[in-house]
């Protein structure tokens, strides 16, 4: 034995030589355990040749994660792939390779091109989770072949750039997906604005945060930023910043409170103090609270403002406190006075007038009144002159008395007066020289006619200056216009604006001289050119535009004339109306008589080509509002119908005609609304069909857990009813599903049937037992039977004094309590073999059925010859050559009862039937019926 391992020759795939072992593994069989080992192999060759014959994902996968040579790794890799794509003819099931999806040992670029390449939709839908490439999905979103796998690959896409792309690949070709994009694309962009927003909040609340110390619209606007953080998504905001940032805030917002609190302190000592100063005046009291409140006060603009003015109403007080008693003092010093005469009074009233008076009206009114009491009173004490001899008045000598004006003539001086002082001369001259010839010979109005003569000399030399000082002014405003910084018309007003102001120059007293007029005239002349040669230009032009009218309306009305109204092709004449209609508007201005002429004329045209126009835009309405009228009428019908009508909507609603761009939007709009929501509708159905779906999957995800479950639990007698009442239940409620996702119905189904066919196998293991188990005790009931059949036809029992006499008359009750302890079968069984021991106990005692028992036994032996051939040909076993007559005879009566639609017998009424036969004892028979047994697994 030693000697014949030490010598034994090892497998060529262990040869030492790499070279060797690689040779040898070009002859090993796919599935050979010589790979596996060899995948392991010290050579990198050896071991990439090997990785490239395995079978095993999952083992391919353990030895990529362990491989270090990068070629060996890419070959694994690529096999790998291979095998998991499905691309490889008997490669491995795909419920196999959805669980090696699932390892996270995978590489990321391996489910990249599983999601894109891999056969089967179920395996592209689960690789799709482990892709986290943003244009990778894009990709597969557009160019994979099943809607699942598109719409999943889509669902996976946030990137606003690519969304954008899809959408606009999705427009024209899946309508489901493009309005899947869109609302991402919406959900995407909202919430990038909500991030925008939240950073920007965020920001603000940091700036707060970062400042010394708070205003008061700081704490408003931290109060508002609380509401608008409130108001956001949680996805869009950072806790943890704005934690921090209302941490560093919370002590501001504290010390702004504090703050505050002694501001309303300090405000309200303020009034207290203004109310007691208001009450009493004591200046002196209200200025020591001023300043022991200023010592102790916050830092406030408030306060600082309510100080300042409490300290300036301190301060005026002070003054007026001075002014009453500087005018007191004048005053007392007035009392000391015996009297005044006429002369010093004026003086002493400006004095008076000259003191500072206090702000308290009642104390300056009665310091007034003490004063002009008191300086009439000295002005009265002041003693009258004695009369003179030479003071004595003279008798005076008779006059005529003078002429005196009359009330018209007083009216129109004072006219005048006001005239002149108003600076009108235009209006006072006249009046002046009215007046100067009525009142000739009145002494009376000599002074004011005197003043009224100087003040008019003045106005007129002011007048005569400023018309000089206008004339220059219009001169250089006129030689100062430029003709390019104007449009013509603007350059024409200005020039007319400039000759109207000179003119109403010259109607004054002082006309220009030659030479200014000359001037004025050539500089406005000069500037009028050009608006000149535009308003030449412009007549010109509307000469042409009048050509140009008239040649659109010949245009318009020969497009009338050539239109085959009965047949008319209404987009070419829109199209050609809108051109004339646009070139209408644009053909420029024309002289207000040509225009009426040639509006009627167009108009005239317009009818017969536009009127026709209008009307069919309003029957391709009238049509196209019915299309919406009959969609919402069938809108809550039946989905398919109302699916077809709306496609049909769809395919009929290019008009020939488009209304206004407004008007053909709203249409569009409202018919859109329409199919949306009859689309909405089959969307909802889907969906709900994909909820119920998903949730039939769920369910019978469970059923097959349930069922496997069931498989994987050993039965026995005890618990094969309530099992076999479990799988009839689960059997019965996956008849009952409804339908299965087409993506995942395939390998459900393939788990379901892996886990019912398993229960056959562990029910058919059970039964095959159970069935053993009764054969077994019914082989042992019938030899007990057996027994007691020998013993009947044995004889009678043995005399006293024959050997073995003792106890030969118990055999029939040592048989009946064997039988009491053997199993008890089922009960039509227990019933037939029960009869077989029933009759042989009854030929113990009767010899007539002693004999009949005898004689049944000898029929028995050629029944039981019969049954075992059966039971033969049931277990395959080719009875022996002496009962090829009979094998031939037994075959032809199974013809002719298969013919007549008889069942043929079954092993088990084959084995029953033999047992409950009873027959003599044939030791070769009951050989092959033991060998039929066991090829049938029943022994």
């Amino acid at each position: 034995m030693i000697f014949t391992r030490l010598f034994r020759r090892a497998p060529s795939w262990r040869h030492r030589d790499p070279r060797e072992r690689l040779r040898a593994l070009q002859s090993l069989a796919d599935g050979d355990p010589a790979l596996l080992e060899l995948a392991g192999d010290s050579d990198p060759g050896v071991r990439r040749a090997a990785l490239d014959r395995l079978h095993d994902p999952l083992r391919l996968l353990e030895h990529l994660h362990a491989e270090d040579d990068a070629v060996v790794r890419e070959a694994a890799t690529g096999r790998l792939r291979t095998l998991l794509a499905g691309h490889l003819a008997g490669g491995p099931a795909v419920t196999v390779r959805l669980a090696v999806l699932a390892d996270p040992r995978l590489p990321p670029a391996l489910l990249v091109h599983l999601a894109a390449e891999a056969a089967e939709s179920a395996l592209r839908l689960a690789a799709l989770a482990g892709v986290l490439d943003q244009r990778q999905l894009a990709v597969i979103a557009v160019q994979d072949a099943v809607a699942e796998v598109r719409l999943a690959a889509t669902e996976r896409i946030h990137d606003p750039e690519l969304l954008a792309g899809l959408a606009r690949s999705f427009r024209a070709r899946d309508k489901r997906l493009y309005r899947l994009v869109s609302e991402r694309l919406e959900t995407v962009r909202r919430r990038e604005t909500e991030r925008l927003r939240a950073a920007a909040l965020l920001d603000e609340l940091d700036a707060l945060a970062a400042r010394e110390r708070l205003e008061a619209e700081d704490v408003v606007r931290a109060a508002a930023l609380e509401r608008e953080f409130g108001q956001l998504p949680a996805e869009a905001d950072d806790p943890a910043r704005r934690q921090a940032a209302q941490a560093r805030l919370a002590p501001l917002l504290a010390a702004h409170q504090a703050h505050g609190v002694a501001v309303a302190r300090c405000l309200r000592a303020l009034d207290a103090i203004t109310a007691g100063f208001a009450a009493h005046g004591d200046a002196t009291a209200c200025a020591t609270a001023l300043a022991g409140l200023e010592a102790e006060a916050p830092a406030d603009p408030r306060i600082v403002v309510r100080m300042q003015a409490l300290r300036e109403r301190l301060a005026e007080r002070g003054r007026d406190t001075a002014h009453a008693e500087a005018r007191e003092r004048w005053l007392n010093a007035l009392e000391t006075l015996a009297s005044i005469d006429a002369a010093t009074r004026p003086r002493l009233e400006a004095e008076w007038q000259a003191l500072p008076a206090p702000a308290d009206a009642t104390l300056r009114r009665r310091q007034d009144e003490r004063a002009r009491a008191r300086l009439a009173q000295l002005l009265a004490a002041q003693p009258a002159p004695a009369p003179t001899q030479s003071s004595a008045p003279k008798p005076a000598a008779p006059r005529r008395a003078p002429a005196e004006p009359d009330a018209q003539l007083l009216a129109r001086l004072e006219t005048l007066e006001a005239a002149l002082e108003a600076g009108e001369l235009h209006t006072a001259q006249p009046l002046y020289e009215q007046i100067q010839t009525e009142a000739r010979g009145l002494r009376a109005l000599d002074a004011r006619l005197h003043a009224a003569a100087a003040r008019l000399a003045e106005l007129r030399d002011w007048a005569r200056w400023g018309g000089r000082q206008a004339r220059e002014q219009l001169c250089l405003a006129a030689e100062g216009l430029v003709p390019d910084a104007w449009a013509p018309a603007e350059l024409a007003r200005r020039v007319q604006q400039l000759r109207a102001q000179w003119k109403q120059l010259d109607g004054g007293e002082l006309p220009a001289t030659r030479g200014q007029w000359e001037r004025f005239n050539s500089a406005c002349e000069r500037a009028y050119a050009p608006a000149q040669a535009a308003f030449a230009q412009a007549a010109a032009e509307r000469e042409q535009h009048i050509g140009a009218r008239r040649a659109l309306i010949e245009r318009l009305q020969q497009l009338d004339a050539g239109t085959d109204w009965s047949a008319p092709d209404w987009r070419t004449l829109d199209q050609a109306w809108r051109e004339l209609q646009r070139g209408w508007r644009e053909a420029g201005t024309v002289p207000r008589n040509a225009y009426r002429t040639l509006e009627q004329d167009w108009k005239a045209a317009a009818e017969a080509v536009g009127g026709r126009i209008e009307a069919e835009r309003q029957r391709e309405r009238a049509r196209r509002e019915a299309l919406i009228v009959q969609l919402q009428s069938l809108a809550d019908e039946d989905l398919r119908t109302a699916i077809a009508a709306a496609r049909q909507a769809q395919a009929d609603w290019s008009p020939t005609l488009q209304l206004r761009r407004d008007a053909e939007q709203a249409l569009w709009l409202r018919f859109r609304a329409v199919c949306d929501a009859i689309f909405g509708r089959r969307e909802q159905v889907r969906s709900a069909g994909q909820a119920q779906r998903q949730a039939t999957l769920d369910a019978a995800a469970a059923l097959c857990a349930e069922l496997e479950t069931l498989a994987a639990t050993p039965l026995d007698a005890d618990n094969a009813g309530a099992a076999r009442a479990a799988a009839a239940r689960i059997a019965e409620d996956w008849a009952g599903l409804g339908e299965l996702p087409r993506a995942a119905q395939h390998a459900i189904e393939q788990r379901y049937a892996a886990a019912l066919d398993a229960w056959h196998e562990r029910l058919t293991g059970l039964e095959r037992v159970q069935r053993r188990k009764a054969v077994h005790a019914l082989a042992e009931k019938a030899t007990l039977c057996a027994r007691l059949e020998r013993h009947v036809l044995d004889g009678p029992p043995a005399t006293a004094g024959d050997p073995g006499a003792d106890g030969a008359d118990d055999e029939p009750a040592a048989l009946r309590e064997e039988w009491q302890r053997l199993a008890r079968l089922p009960e039509p069984l227990e019933r037939r073999i029960r009869s077989r021991l029933d009759a042989a106990q009854r030929a113990l005692a009767d010899p007539v059925e002693a004999h009949r028992l005898a004689m049944r036994m000898t029929e028995g032996a050629s029944i039981r010859h019969r049954l075992c051939l059966e039971l033969e040909i049931l277990a395959g076993i080719e009875p022996p050559p002496e009962d090829a007559q009979e094998l031939l005879e037994h075959r032809i009566a199974r013809l002719s009862a298969a013919l007549s639609g008889e069942a043929p017998p079954d092993a088990d009424s084959v084995i029953h039937d033999w047992y409950c036969t009873p027959a003599a004892a044939d030791p070769a028979l009951d050989t092959r019926f033991a060998t039929a047994l066991v090829a049938l697994g029943q022994a």
